[in-house]
Formats: C-alpha cells, sequence, structure tokens
C-alpha cells in the first residue's frame, strides 16, 4: 500500500492488509480511532416551535435523533459500541504491524494524525519515500509473484470521484420525493448518523 496525501482513520485501516505500507513525504496518516458525529438541536428547534413527534417501538429506538434529548443511559449504549470498534481497530492494526506491542498502538491510537516521518518513526508505515521506488521495491520482495510475460505489475489506485457517473448503472435506486425526507435534508443536512473510521478536522 502507498499513501499519496492522506491515509488517514479508515485509509490506515484498510491498508493494513498489504504486505508493506509506504508513504509519501508529504502524507497524513495516523488518526486510529471510531467517531460517531452527532448533533442536537432540540433547544434550537423548541424556540420556534418545531416539535418531533416521532412514535418508536422503545426508548432507544430514536437513540441520536437530533431532535430529542439523549439520556446518559443512550450516551453509554454509543459509547459502548465506539469502543467495541475501536478496539477492533487497534486489534487490524496489531495483526497488520506485528512489531508493535498493543500497548504501543494504543498510545499512538489517541486519533491523532501523523506526517509520513512521525507513522515511520512510531512504526505505523514501513518507508518514506515516492511511488515509484515502492512499485520497484514491491517487485524485487521475494515473496511477489507477477503475472508471467509481464514485466510491470498492476497497479491499483483508489481515489474518491466528484465526477458524473459513467452510467446509469452506477446510480442508485430513484426513490419517489418524500415531503418528510425533503423537510430533514433541508433542516438537517447529512444528519444521517454511522460510526466512521474517519479523520475530520
Amino acid at each position: 500500500a502507498v499513501f499519496m496525501d492522506m491515509a488517514a482513520s479508515g485509509g490506515y485501516y484498510i491498508s493494513i492488509a498489504a504486505d508493506r505500507v509506504y508513504a509519501h513525504p508529504t502524507s497524513i496518516t495516523g488518526s486510529i480511532g471510531v467517531i460517531f458525529g452527532l448533533v442536537n438541536v432540540k433547544e434550537g428547534l423548541d424556540k420556534i416551535g418545531i416539535k418531533d413527534y416521532s412514535i418508536t417501538s422503545g426508548d432507544n429506538k430514536s437513540i441520536g435523533s437530533p431532535t430529542r434529548e439523549m439520556t446518559e443511559q443512550q450516551q453509554k449504549i454509543l459509547q459502548s459500541i465506539v469502543d467495541d470498534l475501536y478496539q477492533r481497530f487497534v486489534t487490524i492494526v496489531k495483526a497488520g504491524r506485528p512489531d508493535l506491542s498493543r500497548e504501543q498502538i494504543l498510545k499512538l491510537a489517541d486519533g491523532r494524525v501523523y506526517s509520513a516521518n512521525q507513522a515511520k518513526s512510531n512504526g505505523l508505515v514501513d518507508d518514506v519515500g515516492y511511488f515509484d521506488e515502492f512499485v520497484k521495491a514491491t517487485t524485487s520482495l521475494p515473496n511477489y509473484k507477477g503475472p508471467k510475460g509481464v514485466e510491470k505489475p498492476k497497479i491499483v489506485i483508489y481515489t474518491r470521484s466528484s465526477r458524473e457517473l459513467d452510467n446509469i448503472y452506477q446510480a442508485s435506486t430513484a426513490e419517489s420525493p418524500d415531503l418528510n425526507r425533503i423537510i430533514k435534508q433541508l433542516v438537517f443536512p447529512g444528519s444521517s448518523a454511522r460510526f466512521y473510521f474517519l479523520w475530520t478536522p
């Protein structure tokens, strides 16, 4: 795996499956941790007369709703999930970086990001350099097996693209207009809560 500019949190998570982890000199990585972002706007909505009348099957069905106060018990429920996912992240890092003890990883895994040199010093990456160097280093590994008759390895690059879809099969199933959904998007843009392996400054 080669980090270009950013490979923090989830980017670092998936890189652990690789035999070697490399980083460009200006790469940012680390951010070993889990975040569950929530915003509560109940007090503000109360002031303008907007009430949440959601009907649920249990006290915790609407846990994390931005329009309802969260109880201490609900906070504990969500924190327990974050903690569980965090321990899994640490276990994954330990499996991919066997030279680091779990205690060392826990010290590094407080959510902070690291520069490429810091990551190398702490054992989170194997080397710092440039893409062509790493391709050459990978093909020289004892266990590397390239396709017969092919001198250069196949390079796979993952990127996040904002360009238009290439075809209709890349699009999600179209949904009919729904007034409640439209209002929610207008009042609470991006409010769908999820657990993330993500660095979001």
